[in-house]
């Protein structure tokens, strides 16, 4: 989806393709190569360096966020400076300030409380709910490392995942921490309840964000190259592999879907009097402790200046409503999500309003879960990359 992307007044300023500039330009189609090129010399923010990391050499962009809590701090000028709204949940909505302040908070009780420093890992598991997020923010905050455990484990995975990575110390949702009850003794782990396992754990999250001292950022010194998240393949061949990403690597993978939302109008130059692209809105209806969901779509979110809103469980017929309701832009499911999305719209007579510009799915669809036409959606052809 091509983004409106206003440039902030902050020390990592995002590009602007505005509709008065649009009208101003001569607009001329490039192709691909031709527009990486122009953009690399043109934009500051895509400039890209030669770097060594642990001696291998790598180009990466030189000019943007070295952590993804700088990437969160840096992104409040494309959230209306903080007043929009960022997070919808279930009837609750946060701005992206009171998103910032839940995540402070949070680190600071971690810090303060339950003695968390920086390098520690610690884990989470629950379904997507907005604790999911804000916590992955605490933790990252204080130069600790995010270890993202798949929901739908059993407790003998848990065990598994829990004693790879060392993390001994677990945000978690009631099913996860009944799965993980067996295991607290043996590996020492404390417990953080969330939402409905509010009360079972040794502590709460509720309590925590309570007992905090301070709503700022935490004053930690966090390298471009210190870890930032440990995430589990699915173990298919064998025991799941533990994937360790840096805060470097999580930002320039986000930079590389900005810079394509500022590559596609340069490819297929819109019309000079085409409106302005409505504020970016995703719906996120896969799990929050994948890469899908986490990268492209939350981390993404931010510097997009998108809104997120979470689903408790994937429901076609209450996302179509959802999509509708919340001028949401873009979906990212798998590819039965997809056309089960499409199957609900027809059922109820509801297409989807002319806002959702991107359904993505991450392989092809089966040809025989296709609705029979798909009209319900009204769309626009976007690029893939935006949010």
């Amino acid at each position: 989806m091509a983004l409106q992307m206003l440039r902030g007044r902050t020390d990592h300023a995002i590009p602007q393709t505005s509709r008065a500039a649009r009208a101003r330009m001569k607009m001329t189609a490039m192709t691909p190569e031709e527009a990486v090129r122009h953009v690399l010399a043109t934009e500051p923010t895509f400039a890209v360096e030669q770097v060594n990391i642990r001696g291998v050499t790598y180009k990466a962009f030189k000019n943007v966020p070295p952590t993804v809590p700088a990437l969160m701090a840096a992104s409040r000028a494309k959230q209306g400076d903080g007043t929009l709204d960022y997070l919808a949940y279930e009837g609750e909505s946060l701005t992206y300030d009171q998103f910032c302040t839940h995540a402070h908070r949070v680190a600071h009780a971690l810090r303060d409380v339950l003695g968390v420093r920086q390098g520690d890992r610690i884990a989470i598991a629950m379904r997507n709910y907005p604790e999911l997020l804000t916590a992955i923010m605490a933790i990252s905050s204080l130069g600790a490392t995010v270890v993202f455990l798949n929901a739908w484990w059993t407790t003998e995975e848990l065990d598994y995942a829990l004693r790879d990575s060392g993390a001994r110390i677990v945000f978690a949702d009631r099913p996860r921490i009944e799965r993980l009850a067996p295991l607290k003794d043996a590996l020492d782990l404390r417990l953080i309840g969330c939402r409905d396992g509010t009360g079972l754990g040794d502590h709460d999250y509720t309590a925590l964000y309570d007992a905090a001292t301070g709503d700022a950022a935490p004053e930690v010194t966090i390298d471009t190259d210190d870890d930032f998240a440990v995430m589990y393949s699915s173990g298919t061949t064998g025991h799941p592999k533990g994937v360790v990403q840096t805060h470097r690597g999580a930002v320039n993978a986000v930079f590389s879907w900005l810079m394509q939302s500022v590559l596609a109008p340069l490819v297929t130059p819109p019309e000079p009097d085409a409106p302005e692209a409505p504020r970016p809105s995703v719906l996120v209806v896969t799990p929050l402790f994948h890469v899908t969901a986490t990268h492209p779509i939350f981390l993404l979110s931010m510097p997009a200046g998108a809104k997120v809103t979470l689903m408790y469980r994937w429901d076609p017929e209450e996302a179509v409503r959802l999509i509708r309701d919340g001028n949401v832009t873009r979906f990212l499911g798998v590819p039965t999500q997809s056309a089960e999305l499409m199957e609900a719209a027809r059922k109820m007579g509801k297409p989807c309003p002319r806002s959702i510009t991107s359904v993505q799915a991450a392989r092809n669809v089966p040809p025989r879960r296709l609705p029979p036409s798909p009209r319900p959606f009204r769309m626009r052809a976007s690029p893939p990359a935006g949010a």
